[in-house]
């Protein structure tokens, strides 16, 4: 029976080291001209806690608390910038992902209008960010203190493609980053 040579070398270099003889198996393994490809370790893959996502005029920074309740988020389109923190960014957890939502105005006698954002699950490697693609939608909830003369539907919705990133920041302290 006629091994091919490389065969021959890795069988060999794996008897010797079999054999107890590891500084003659590196010298023998050293002077072979095979090259092996090895795999790098995998990659632990954590949650995404931190979103920056775009879409239109809209701008979305989403910091996820562990504990859900000192969770922030920064949303600012072509008017204003407004900071939510805490008790101000509702979380639900529903079939479709987490909704998080925010109001951008509130008025006793006309209504609000809120944005929630549509958080998927995400598992990144702690190092990098990863791209994702998600939707806002803004809600406008019309009220009266006059009562309604005809039915019709109250919320009028619109929505905005976000595109951008998700990753992990790890935080110091319970203040956040």
């Amino acid at each position: 029976m006629k091994l091919h040579p490389i065969t021959f070398a890795m069988a060999f270099a794996a008897g010797v080291a079999a054999c107890g003889s590891e500084e003659n198996a590196a010298g023998d393994a050293a002077r072979t001209t095979t090259s092996q490809t090895v795999a790098a370790p995998p990659t632990k893959l954590v949650f995404a806690n931190h979103f920056e996502l775009d879409g239109g005029d809209v701008h979305v920074v989403f910091d996820r608390s562990e504990d859900g309740k000192s969770s922030t988020l920064l949303y600012r389109d072509g008017t204003q910038t407004l900071s939510f923190r805490g008790a101000d960014v509702q979380s639900e957890s529903t079939g479709a992902g987490l909704v998080v939502s925010v109001f951008l105005l509130r008025t006793i006698d006309t209504g609000s209008i809120a944005f929630s954002v549509l958080v998927p699950r995400v598992e990144v490697d702690a190092s990098s960010p990863t791209g994702v693609a998600t939707t806002g939608i803004t809600t406008v909830h019309e009220f009266s203190v006059l009562p309604r003369q005809r039915p019709g539907q109250l919320d009028a919705y619109a929505l905005t493609p976000l595109k951008g990133t998700a990753s992990r920041v790890d935080r110091i302290g319970p203040a956040g980053r």
